[in-house]
């Protein structure tokens, strides 16, 4: 699975509007447009470099010895940084960036800021190098991951696109489906995660028709889409329109396009613009170049970073310190202790439990359709219904709930399935394994197949552990669960062994969810041999010494960062002719960011 890099020097920014506190405001075009850097091309020839196939292995001739090119020389395109990305970029970054620095200043921050583009610029060049030497294959399974990525922007700025219209109705607005992780390229995710690096693609990947906007679903689903469509094209026009980086001959090109936009609406229809948006240059220009350059940066890291390792020893004391670490922390402040076993978010595996009130589980959710999850509210907010009509109404709803199967990441449409279909086949399947210590592990991969195959919610998919949840809640504390989800974990701590799967629907406003008693806590100390889950093949050994080996890489490719900084500010430096310098730097032109 690809790391993503810690040191981040880019986001996948959509270009379409800002949100948050904006510091800085220009009405003036040409100041807008100002160049405050550039980043000069420096020529480089390499001899005897060795030719490469798609995957990464070296090329042979027919007596099967390597080949090679002679010489490869290669001149990157001059950068240049424009005023306008600096302001973007303080306007996002700029408040936290003071916040998290004490005594930082408004001038300070910016020219850090400033310095960060510039360093970008930097090592994209250096990712450019070593794509055009072989040092990083760039081939047919790089171009799909940029078009999946592009894709779920996309999807993301429909949704977006969708909640602004039912915002207008005065309706509720909707989570967005797209919540994913960041290389996500489907609905759901598939197991396994990503396809192992050794296997590259050999087909063009192409959206699936389910993903389609504006193809499924009744009157009125299809009418949102449409007009969430429409105003996305709107915007892509918007953008064109004001991007003064925009040459005429892009233009020109873009103006075709969204011509050719206007034929598919008037001759199949607005959602089949979807899968003609991919292959469009206008929103490469808007989306896949960023993406395109994280993706570079994220190869440019591995190949910088693959050879970084740590010895089995390094492991063994990460561990005893973390464990001397932890109980300190814990047993001196439990509140600390409840933070990181709640956190969803903390690398740090806990190596020490300073009791056994925690326990873990999994679920599958079956959830209420939008129109079933509106009923349910205008239900209960009206004030003459009792707590047992309202349960036994969501009770009845879950009769009408409709679901799909998943097939390689998306809903499989050929056959509906009912809840309770759903939960008959999961109950039935996980009995084997009840009651029987040593089938926890055939038991948890079991589970993880049906979570794969039905499940809704993101917060599960590819989560070790599950949920976390106290038996007994201290005094004042609360639930962060809704109650019915609570109190089902609670009766299986209370009556089922790990592995099984409570043999009742839990009901409650989200849908129905199958749940699953993964694991609990045992007072004291981790063995650095035990496996973080009964399913898991991992260790705590293999955890730390991954955790290790990811902060070691990332040292490293700051280290070579600093390194390359120190190389290209040596070439321009103010000792050598403004002509000649690889890096120009105009400071003036934005020094009225932090000068009264």
């Amino acid at each position: 699975m690809r790391k993503k890099i810690v040191c981040i020097l880019l986001s996948i920014v959509f270009a379409f509007g800002m949100t948050g506190c904006v510091l800085f405001e220009h009405n003036y075009e040409a100041d807008y447009q100002q160049v405050i850097a550039e980043i000069r091309p420096i020529t480089e020839t390499r001899n005897n470099v060795p030719k490469k196939n798609d995957d990464g292995t070296p090329m042979l001739d027919a007596d099967g010895n390597p080949m090679f090119d002679d010489q490869i020389t290669f001149t990157p395109e001059k950068q240049v940084i424009y005023k306008s990305e600096l302001i973007s970029l303080a306007n996002s970054q700029l408040s936290s960036l003071l916040q998290n620095n004490s005594g930082m200043t408004v001038q300070q921050g910016v020219e850090r800021l400033y310095e960060q583009l510039i360093l970008q610029k930097l090592v994209l060049t250096e990712a450019e190098y070593s794509i055009a030497f072989r040092e990083i294959i760039w081939g047919m399974t790089e171009d799909n991951l940029v078009r999946k990525t592009v894709y779920n922007s996309i999807d993301t700025q429909l949704d977006t696109l969708r909640n602004d219209i039912r915002e207008e109705r005065g309706e509720e607005t909707q989570d967005s489906a797209a919540e994913e992780e960041d290389d996500a390229s489907t609905t759901y995710p598939v197991p396994g995660g990503e396809e192992p690096e050794d296997v590259r693609d050999t087909e063009k990947w192409e959206p699936s028709v389910d993903r389609y906007p504006g193809l499924y679903g009744d009157v009125d689903k299809i009418s949102l889409d449409n007009q969430a469509m429409a105003r996305f094209i709107q915007l892509l026009k918007d953008n064109v329109e004001s991007d003064f980086r925009v040459t005429d001959e892009q233009k020109k090109e873009f103006d075709a396009e969204f011509k050719e936009m206007d034929n598919i609406i008037n001759t199949k229809g607005m959602a089949y613009v979807y899968p003609y948006l991919g292959e469009t240059k206008v929103v490469d220009w808007l989306l896949g170049t960023t993406v395109r350059n994280n993706l570079k940066l994220t190869l440019l890291q591995e190949f910088l970073t693959e050879s970084a390792t740590v010895s089995d020893a390094a492991v063994l004391d990460k561990f005893e310190s973390l464990k001397a670490e932890q109980k300190t922390s814990y047993d001196g402040d439990y509140s600390a202790y409840k933070t990181a076993i709640t956190s969803t978010s903390s690398t740090t595996p806990i190596l020490y439990h300073p009791d056994s009130n925690y326990f873990y589980v999994k679920h599958v959710l079956i959830p209420f359709s939008d129109a079933q999850t509106a009923a349910l509210k205008a239900y209960k907010e009206d004030k003459t219904h009792s707590k047992e009509e309202i349960e036994a109404y969501r009770k009845q709803l879950v009769n009408g709930i409709v679901a799909y199967a998943h097939k390689d990441g998306e809903d499989d449409k050929s056959r509906e399935y009912t809840a309770e279909e759903i939960f008959n086949e999961i109950v039935g399947s996980m009995k084997r394994y009840e009651g029987n210590p040593a089938m926890a592990y055939l038991a948890e991969q079991k589970f993880e197949e049906f979570i794969f195959k039905f499940n809704t919610d993101p917060g599960i998919f590819n989560n070790a552990k599950g949920y976390s949840l106290p038996y007994k809640l201290a005094d004042g504390e609360t639930d962060t669960y809704m109650a019915e989800f609570a109190a089902g974990a609670r009766k299986m701590y209370e009556t089922l062994e790990v592995g099984s799967v409570l043999d009742e629907m839990v009901i409650t406003d989200y849908g129905v969810h199958v749940m699953y008693f993964a694991s609990k806590t045992k007072t004291g100390f981790v063995n650095i041999r035990d496996t973080e889950t009964p399913g898991s093949s991992k260790t705590y050994f293999d955890i730390i010494k991954e955790m290790q080996e990811t902060s070691l890489q990332n040292t490293r490719f700051t280290e070579w960062q600093q390194t390359r900084i120190a190389y290209y500010d040596k070439l321009s430096a103010d000792d050598v002719p403004e002509s000649e310098r690889v890096i120009v730097r105009y400071t003036k032109r934005f020094d009225d960011l932090y000068k009264d």
